[in-house]
Protein backbone atom coordinates (compact mmCIF):
# COMPACT_ATOMS: atom_id res chain seq x y z
CA UNK A 1 0.00 0.00 0.00
CA UNK A 2 1.64 3.27 -0.94
CA UNK A 3 1.80 5.68 1.99
CA UNK A 4 -1.33 7.80 2.44
CA UNK A 5 0.25 10.99 3.46
CA UNK A 6 2.54 11.38 -0.24
CA UNK A 7 0.93 12.12 -3.20
CA UNK A 8 0.55 9.52 -6.27
CA UNK A 9 2.18 9.50 -9.34
CA UNK A 10 -0.90 9.03 -12.08
CA UNK A 11 -0.93 8.37 -15.04
CA UNK A 12 -4.35 8.52 -17.25
CA UNK A 13 -5.17 8.09 -20.68
CA UNK A 14 -7.19 9.22 -23.26
CA UNK A 15 -7.80 12.42 -21.06
CA UNK A 16 -10.06 14.61 -22.80
CA UNK A 17 -12.63 12.24 -23.36
CA UNK A 18 -14.86 9.02 -21.45
CA UNK A 19 -13.70 8.65 -17.90
CA UNK A 20 -10.37 11.04 -18.42
CA UNK A 21 -11.19 14.43 -17.55
CA UNK A 22 -13.35 13.26 -14.32
CA UNK A 23 -10.24 10.77 -13.33
CA UNK A 24 -7.75 13.70 -14.26
CA UNK A 25 -9.32 16.02 -12.10
CA UNK A 26 -10.52 13.95 -9.49
CA UNK A 27 -6.89 12.58 -8.74
CA UNK A 28 -5.26 16.50 -9.18
CA UNK A 29 -8.01 17.56 -6.38
CA UNK A 30 -7.23 14.88 -4.18
CA UNK A 31 -3.75 15.96 -4.13
CA UNK A 32 -1.86 13.92 -6.92
CA UNK A 33 0.68 14.44 -9.40
CA UNK A 34 -0.83 13.29 -12.58
CA UNK A 35 0.35 12.77 -16.19
CA UNK A 36 -2.19 12.66 -18.83
CA UNK A 37 -1.89 11.23 -22.39
CA UNK A 38 -4.35 12.06 -25.46
CA UNK A 39 -4.47 11.73 -29.34
CA UNK A 40 -4.88 15.12 -29.75
CA UNK A 41 -1.66 15.90 -27.87
CA UNK A 42 0.45 15.70 -31.06
CA UNK A 43 1.38 19.51 -30.99
CA UNK A 44 4.08 21.31 -28.64
CA UNK A 45 0.95 23.68 -28.63
CA UNK A 46 -1.97 21.60 -27.75
CA UNK A 47 -0.17 19.89 -25.20
CA UNK A 48 0.91 23.58 -23.54
CA UNK A 49 -2.72 24.47 -23.91
CA UNK A 50 -3.96 21.88 -21.95
CA UNK A 51 -1.41 21.87 -19.33
CA UNK A 52 -2.04 25.23 -18.47
CA UNK A 53 -6.16 24.71 -18.79
CA UNK A 54 -5.53 22.26 -16.04
CA UNK A 55 -2.97 22.80 -13.18
CA UNK A 56 -1.87 19.72 -11.43
CA UNK A 57 -2.03 17.73 -14.77
CA UNK A 58 1.20 16.98 -17.15
CA UNK A 59 0.14 16.31 -20.70
CA UNK A 60 2.88 14.11 -22.54
CA UNK A 61 3.30 13.80 -26.16
CA UNK A 62 3.91 9.86 -26.13
CA UNK A 63 1.36 7.52 -27.44
CA UNK A 64 2.82 4.49 -27.02
CA UNK A 65 1.63 3.06 -23.99
CA UNK A 66 4.79 1.49 -22.80
CA UNK A 67 6.69 4.62 -24.21
CA UNK A 68 3.87 6.50 -21.55
CA UNK A 69 5.26 4.31 -18.98
CA UNK A 70 8.62 5.06 -19.04
CA UNK A 71 8.35 8.88 -19.15
CA UNK A 72 6.16 9.30 -16.41
CA UNK A 73 9.15 6.98 -14.63
CA UNK A 74 11.51 9.50 -16.22
CA UNK A 75 9.89 12.62 -14.87
CA UNK A 76 9.03 11.41 -11.38
CA UNK A 77 11.01 8.38 -10.30
CA UNK A 78 8.23 5.99 -9.93
CA UNK A 79 4.38 5.06 -11.21
CA UNK A 80 1.94 4.49 -8.28
CA UNK A 81 -1.30 4.29 -10.56
CA UNK A 82 -2.70 4.15 -13.84
CA UNK A 83 -6.03 4.65 -15.29
CA UNK A 84 -6.68 3.26 -18.66
CA UNK A 85 -9.71 5.06 -19.83
CA UNK A 86 -10.14 3.57 -23.09
CA UNK A 87 -12.35 4.69 -26.26
CA UNK A 88 -13.49 2.50 -28.60
CA UNK A 89 -16.09 2.86 -31.38
CA UNK A 90 -19.33 1.00 -30.73
CA UNK A 91 -20.19 -1.10 -33.56
CA UNK A 92 -23.83 -0.08 -34.20
CA UNK A 93 -24.22 -1.28 -37.24
CA UNK A 94 -25.17 -4.43 -36.49
CA UNK A 95 -23.04 -7.89 -36.42
CA UNK A 96 -23.81 -9.01 -40.04
CA UNK A 97 -22.12 -5.48 -40.74
CA UNK A 98 -19.37 -5.81 -39.14
CA UNK A 99 -15.78 -6.73 -40.38
CA UNK A 100 -12.47 -8.48 -38.91
CA UNK A 101 -10.76 -5.00 -39.97
CA UNK A 102 -13.08 -3.27 -37.36
CA UNK A 103 -12.70 -5.94 -34.76
CA UNK A 104 -9.15 -5.88 -35.27
CA UNK A 105 -8.89 -2.13 -34.23
CA UNK A 106 -11.65 -2.43 -31.91
CA UNK A 107 -9.45 -4.48 -30.11
CA UNK A 108 -6.13 -2.39 -30.98
CA UNK A 109 -7.68 0.46 -28.75
CA UNK A 110 -9.75 -1.29 -26.18
CA UNK A 111 -7.86 -4.46 -25.33
CA UNK A 112 -4.15 -4.62 -26.49
CA UNK A 113 -3.58 -0.50 -25.56
CA UNK A 114 -4.32 -1.26 -21.95
CA UNK A 115 -2.47 -4.52 -21.76
CA UNK A 116 0.67 -3.23 -22.76
CA UNK A 117 0.26 -0.55 -20.30
CA UNK A 118 -0.64 -2.69 -17.57
CA UNK A 119 2.13 -4.85 -18.60
CA UNK A 120 4.79 -1.86 -18.28
CA UNK A 121 3.46 -0.47 -15.44
CA UNK A 122 3.83 -3.76 -13.35
CA UNK A 123 7.57 -4.10 -13.69
CA UNK A 124 8.07 -0.62 -11.64
CA UNK A 125 4.95 -1.45 -9.32
CA UNK A 126 5.97 -5.17 -8.38
CA UNK A 127 9.54 -4.58 -6.82
CA UNK A 128 7.88 -1.88 -4.97
CA UNK A 129 5.13 -4.10 -3.40
CA UNK A 130 2.75 -1.24 -4.57
CA UNK A 131 0.54 0.26 -7.07
CA UNK A 132 -3.24 0.38 -8.73
CA UNK A 133 -4.41 -0.12 -12.16
CA UNK A 134 -8.20 0.58 -13.00
CA UNK A 135 -9.80 0.39 -16.34
CA UNK A 136 -12.09 2.28 -17.10
CA UNK A 137 -14.27 0.07 -19.49
CA UNK A 138 -18.03 -0.24 -20.26
CA UNK A 139 -21.42 -1.43 -18.17
CA UNK A 140 -21.54 -3.69 -21.42
CA UNK A 141 -19.10 -6.19 -19.64
CA UNK A 142 -21.61 -6.96 -17.20
CA UNK A 143 -24.45 -6.65 -19.67
CA UNK A 144 -23.63 -7.33 -23.12
CA UNK A 145 -25.91 -5.73 -25.90
CA UNK A 146 -27.85 -7.10 -29.03
CA UNK A 147 -26.97 -3.81 -30.85
CA UNK A 148 -22.82 -3.55 -29.81
CA UNK A 149 -21.63 -7.11 -30.08
CA UNK A 150 -18.08 -6.27 -30.90
CA UNK A 151 -18.04 -3.50 -28.36
CA UNK A 152 -19.67 -5.89 -25.87
CA UNK A 153 -17.13 -8.59 -26.33
CA UNK A 154 -13.64 -5.85 -26.07
CA UNK A 155 -15.39 -4.63 -22.92
CA UNK A 156 -15.57 -8.05 -21.52
CA UNK A 157 -12.41 -9.01 -22.67
CA UNK A 158 -10.85 -6.38 -20.94
CA UNK A 159 -12.48 -6.17 -17.89
CA UNK A 160 -12.23 -9.86 -17.26
CA UNK A 161 -8.28 -9.58 -17.53
CA UNK A 162 -8.64 -6.28 -14.89
CA UNK A 163 -10.38 -8.61 -12.58
CA UNK A 164 -7.70 -11.62 -13.10
CA UNK A 165 -4.68 -9.26 -13.20
CA UNK A 166 -6.45 -8.20 -9.53
CA UNK A 167 -6.38 -11.73 -8.22
CA UNK A 168 -3.07 -12.26 -10.14
CA UNK A 169 -1.36 -9.66 -8.16
CA UNK A 170 -2.88 -8.85 -4.55
CA UNK A 171 -0.10 -10.44 -2.59
CA UNK A 172 2.13 -8.50 -4.11
CA UNK A 173 0.31 -5.14 -2.91
CA UNK A 174 -1.56 -4.16 -6.24
CA UNK A 175 -5.10 -3.01 -6.69
CA UNK A 176 -6.34 -3.95 -10.00
CA UNK A 177 -10.18 -2.88 -11.19
CA UNK A 178 -12.31 -2.34 -13.82
CA UNK A 179 -15.13 0.11 -13.43
CA UNK A 180 -17.79 -0.04 -16.14
CA UNK A 181 -20.04 3.05 -16.85
CA UNK A 182 -22.78 3.93 -18.60
CA UNK A 183 -25.42 6.24 -18.85
CA UNK A 184 -22.54 8.74 -17.90
CA UNK A 185 -21.88 12.28 -18.72
CA UNK A 186 -19.30 12.58 -21.45
CA UNK A 187 -18.72 13.82 -24.89
CA UNK A 188 -17.80 10.25 -26.51
CA UNK A 189 -21.07 8.44 -26.08
CA UNK A 190 -23.27 11.40 -24.76
CA UNK A 191 -22.47 14.23 -27.04
CA UNK A 192 -24.23 17.67 -26.48
CA UNK A 193 -27.78 17.21 -27.67
CA UNK A 194 -27.90 13.03 -27.67
CA UNK A 195 -31.46 12.82 -26.44
CA UNK A 196 -32.88 15.44 -29.06
CA UNK A 197 -31.08 13.54 -31.98
CA UNK A 198 -31.69 10.02 -30.41
CA UNK A 199 -35.33 10.01 -29.13
CA UNK A 200 -35.48 6.27 -28.96
CA UNK A 201 -32.15 6.46 -26.98
CA UNK A 202 -33.74 9.30 -24.31
CA UNK A 203 -36.87 6.75 -24.19
CA UNK A 204 -34.80 3.72 -22.81
CA UNK A 205 -33.23 6.09 -20.31
CA UNK A 206 -36.22 7.46 -19.24
CA UNK A 207 -37.79 3.91 -18.76
CA UNK A 208 -34.54 1.87 -17.88
CA UNK A 209 -31.82 4.34 -16.18
CA UNK A 210 -32.07 3.66 -11.89
CA UNK A 211 -31.44 7.82 -11.97
CA UNK A 212 -33.01 11.02 -13.75
CA UNK A 213 -29.58 11.92 -14.99
CA UNK A 214 -26.28 10.81 -16.05
CA UNK A 215 -23.61 10.21 -13.87
CA UNK A 216 -21.10 12.68 -14.21
CA UNK A 217 -17.26 13.54 -14.26
CA UNK A 218 -17.04 15.06 -10.56
CA UNK A 219 -18.41 11.30 -9.43
CA UNK A 220 -16.08 9.29 -11.91
CA UNK A 221 -13.15 11.14 -10.43
CA UNK A 222 -13.90 10.50 -6.73
CA UNK A 223 -13.95 6.85 -7.63
CA UNK A 224 -11.04 6.68 -9.67
CA UNK A 225 -9.02 8.94 -6.61
CA UNK A 226 -10.51 6.29 -3.91
CA UNK A 227 -9.42 3.12 -5.96
CA UNK A 228 -5.91 4.89 -7.07
CA UNK A 229 -4.83 5.74 -3.49
CA UNK A 230 -5.92 2.29 -2.28
CA UNK A 231 -7.24 2.75 0.76
CA UNK A 232 -9.48 -0.15 0.93
CA UNK A 233 -7.24 -3.09 -0.28
CA UNK A 234 -9.90 -5.55 -0.05
CA UNK A 235 -11.82 -3.43 -3.35
CA UNK A 236 -9.68 -5.50 -5.63
CA UNK A 237 -10.01 -7.79 -8.62
CA UNK A 238 -13.49 -6.21 -8.49
CA UNK A 239 -15.99 -5.12 -12.02
CA UNK A 240 -17.59 -2.00 -10.22
CA UNK A 241 -20.80 -0.99 -11.70
CA UNK A 242 -21.63 2.83 -12.60
CA UNK A 243 -24.44 2.82 -14.21
CA UNK A 244 -26.89 2.38 -11.08
CA UNK A 245 -26.56 -1.12 -12.12
CA UNK A 246 -29.21 0.03 -15.26
CA UNK A 247 -28.88 -2.31 -18.52
CA UNK A 248 -26.54 0.00 -21.11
Amino acid sequence: MVDPQAPLIALVTNCTTYGGPGSASGLVAAGHRVFCHDRSFASDEAREQWSAAHPGAEALAEQDPAALVDTVIAKAGRIDAVVSNDVVTADREGFAASTAEQFDAMIVDGMMFPYRLAHRALQNMVPRGSGALVFITSAAARMPTAGAVLYSAVRGGTTAMAIALGRAYGKQGITVNAVGPSWFDNAAYFPEGWAERSPQRAEFFEKHATLDRLGTQDEMGRLVAFLCEQRAMPVTAQYIDFSGNSPP
